[in-house]
């Protein structure tokens, strides 16, 4: 696209708000980038459970930088973990004068904790701690570190598709407050995105939808704990199809299935096979587990198939899917059966800057009368799901 066509581009665009909420073009540039808040120090990582997997692997990988520690108060003197060097927070505090001059990034989840460890290493003289959900690589996940460094004109160029994204949640505020956010979070690295109770996630209580969970796909399965969510939510269900192409989550998924099966569904499947346009066998980073996902740099090989030509006759009533980016080649070979049966839907919309805007122009092309909405569960970009009723309201 030209430069004149991108303003004018820009202008339509404008004319109908989102954009209007974004800082202007000279100012975008997201604050708390990484390599900015480094400034060539060492990197600790305190914090050894999902957070530490997830930073390191969207943050640190992603922009080349190596931890030289990495601390949590389940390690007994030093060691090991996940290659680098570790030790436990008593050891970390004795370390030589070079960790108190390090970036240390705390990477568990919860807040008040989190709060607690930086107060104490800035009481011992840490100069430089953060926390691992105010950077800025932290929100972006799959996206190219290339495409980050000019973000402001990656969104500039989507602005006609961004706009026709926006109006699609005309009716429901909530929804449009959402996208303002993490749309303006990706543009200036600050996220403040309203959320609703993370027990509702993919079950909510405030849309207007049937939840109609008796024939239930399950994409990107995990664990079980899904499944799990939907049992207790409606009790026995009459089916459930699983998707999961992780070895270890299969195990753990087929484990919690077979134990727990009499209380979950009348029939049950179970699929070692990730979703995507096509059948075909992609490249796959097990990524301990946690997000695991299709990765042409991957250290595995998985089958993969279209969900079109799966379950024949399975005729799901509801659907929900967060399989690490995927998102929209799954939807690309689930058109048919989309079409045909008209399931409800519960999509993660977070993995990519683009899926923001791009899942739900696709579920609206798929011409079937879904009404959407979004909704978020963390208050940051990350746990937003884009939902596709097929129920209708008139609230505001």
């Amino acid at each position: 696209m030209n430069a004149d066509a991108l303003a004018a581009c820009e202008s339509r665009a404008r004319t109908s708000g989102v954009l209007s909420r974004l800082p202007t073009a000279s100012r975008w540039r997201p604050a708390n980038r990484l390599l900015d808040m480094l400034q060539g120090r060492d990197v600790v990582l305190y914090g050894a459970g999902r957070g530490f997997f997830t930073f390191q692997r969207f943050c640190l990988q992603k922009m080349g930088v190596e931890a030289r520690l990495v601390v949590d108060r389940r390690f007994d003197g030093h060691g090991r973990f996940a290659g680098r060097p570790s030790c436990g927070p008593q050891a970390l505090l004795a370390e030589a004068p070079w960790a108190r001059e390090a970036a240390v990034f705390i990477t568990i989840g919860d807040a008040a904790v989190r709060a607690e460890i930086a107060d104490r290493l800035e009481a011992n003289g840490f100069r430089f701690v953060f926390s691992a959900y105010d950077v800025y690589e932290y929100h972006t996940h799959y996206t190219p570190a290339g495409l980050l460094q000019d973000i402001g004109g990656h969104i500039r160029s989507h602005a006609e598709e961004i706009e026709r994204a926006f109006a699609l949640f005309a009716h429901d505020a909530a929804s449009q407050r959402i996208f303002a956010a993490v749309l303006g979070t990706y543009a200036d690295g600050v996220a403040d995105v309203p959320a609703s109770p993370y027990r509702e996630q993919y079950f909510p209580s405030d849309l207007p939808m049937a939840c109609d969970l008796s024939r239930y796909i399950s994409c990107g399965a995990f664990t079980g704990d899904t499944v799990e969510q939907a049992r207790r939510h409606v009790g026995r269900m009459q089916a459930v199809a699983c998707f999961e192409p992780d070895p270890g989550n299969f195990a753990a998924l087929t484990a919690y299935l077979s134990q727990h099966s009499d209380q979950i569904a009348d029939m049950l499947f179970s699929f070692p096979c990730g979703l995507h346009r096509s059948n075909q066998r992609l490249r796959f980073s097990s990524a301990h587990s946690t997000n695991s996902s299709i990765d042409p740099a991957g250290d595995a090989v998985v089958h993969c198939v279209a969900l079109d030509q799966v379950l024949f006759n399975f005729r799901p009533t509801y659907l929900t899917m967060d399989i690490e980016g995927a998102e929209l080649d799954a939807l690309a070979g689930a058109r048919e059966t989309l079409r045909r049966h008209r399931p409800e839907l519960a999509l993660s919309a977070y993995h990519c800057v683009d899926h923001l805007w791009r899942l739900p122009l696709f579920v609206d092309r798929l011409g079937v009368g879904y009404r959407l909405y979004l909704r978020n569960y963390s208050g940051m970009v990350s746990e937003t799901v884009l939902y596709a009723s097929t129920q209708r309201s008139d609230r505001p």
